[in-house]
C-alpha cells in the first residue's frame, strides 16, 4: 500500500468537479470500449466489405481483374475415349501468371490428348503431317497503356531450332485476349509448339487459368505420302486441281 509523502489531502468525494468528470468519462469510455465493435466498427466493416465487394464487381466487368474459374474439363483428362480414333489432339493452360518477355509456360493438360503431350512448357507433336495450332492469349490491365503486347506461335524441330512461327499482338489498356492461329506441316514426329512473349508493357501480366490461357494442337491429318493416291504429289495451283 502507498502512501503519500507530498502532504496533499485528497478531495472528498463529490468536492473535485474535474476529477469528478475525468472519472466519470474514464468510466463511460471503458463500457464504450466493449461495445465499440458493435456499435462502431462492425457497421463501418460491412460498409467498407460492400464498397469492395462492389468495386471488385465492377473492375471483373470491365476486365480489370481475372475471374477465377475451374474448368470441368479438367476432369476428363484420362478421358480419350471421347476423341474419335484419328483424332490426335491436346490442350494446355498456364497454372499461372506469366511475367515479361520470354517463352510462356503452358504447363498443364486440360481434356483427354492422343499423340500430344504437355512438354517443356509447349506441345511436343508425336505424329508427322497436318496440324492446326491455336493460342490464348490474355494480358491483365493497366492504368495508362503506351505499348502494344507483341507475342508468337513458334513450332521448334526436334532439335530445337525454330522451323515456323506468326506474331500476333493486342492494344488495350484494358485486360483484353489475343487469339492466333496458324497451320504447319511436320515432316517428322516430335516437334513442339510454344508460345513466346517478345514485348509487353512492364507491370502488365499475361493470365494464367483455363479462362484467360490455351494452347491447342489438333491434327487434321496424318497422311503425309500422298494422301489417296499413295505417293509424293506436288501441290494444287491456286486450289484448282490441275
Amino acid at each position: 500500500m502507498g502512501v503519500d509523502l507530498s502532504g496533499r489531502v485528497a478531495p472528498a468525494p463529490g468536492t473535485d468537479p474535474v476529477g469528478d468528470v475525468v472519472g466519470n468519462a474514464r468510466k463511460f469510455f471503458e463500457k464504450l470500449g466493449t461495445n465499440l465493435w458493435d456499435v462502431v466498427l462492425m457497421p463501418v466493416k460491412m460498409m467498407t466489405d460492400a464498397i469492395t465487394q462492389g468495386i471488385e464487381g465492377l473492375a471483373k466487368a470491365w476486365g480489370f481483374l481475372p475471374e477465377q474459374f475451374r474448368d470441368a474439363q479438367l476432369d476428363l483428362i484420362n478421358r480419350v475415349d471421347l476423341l474419335s480414333s484419328p483424332m490426335n489432339y491436346c490442350t494446355a493452360f498456364m497454372d499461372h501468371a506469366h511475367l515479361g518477355v520470354g517463352w510462356m509456360d503452358f504447363n498443364k493438360q486440360i481434356g483427354p490428348a492422343r499423340n500430344v503431350e504437355v512438354f517443356d512448357g509447349g506441345l511436343r507433336l508425336k505424329k508427322e503431317g497436318l496440324w492446326d495450332i491455336r493460342a490464348l492469349v490474355s494480358p491483365s490491365w493497366v492504368v495508362i497503356g503506351f505499348q502494344d503486347t507483341r507475342w508468337e506461335l513458334v513450332v521448334l524441330t526436334p532439335d530445337n531450332k525454330v522451323f515456323s512461327k506468326c506474331q500476333f499482338s493486342l492494344h488495350t489498356t484494358h485486360g483484353g485476349s489475343s487469339v492466333g492461329i496458324m497451320s504447319v506441316v511436320t515432316p517428322a514426329p516430335n516437334y513442339v509448339v510454344k508460345v513466346k512473349v517478345w514485348q509487353v508493357q512492364a507491370g502488365r501480366e499475361i493470365r494464367g487459368n483455363p479462362m484467360y490461357s490455351r494452347l491447342t494442337a489438333q491434327q487434321v491429318t496424318q497422311f503425309t505420302n500422298g494422301g489417296v493416291s499413295g505417293k509424293t504429289e506436288e501441290s494444287d495451283f491456286l486450289g484448282t486441281g490441275e
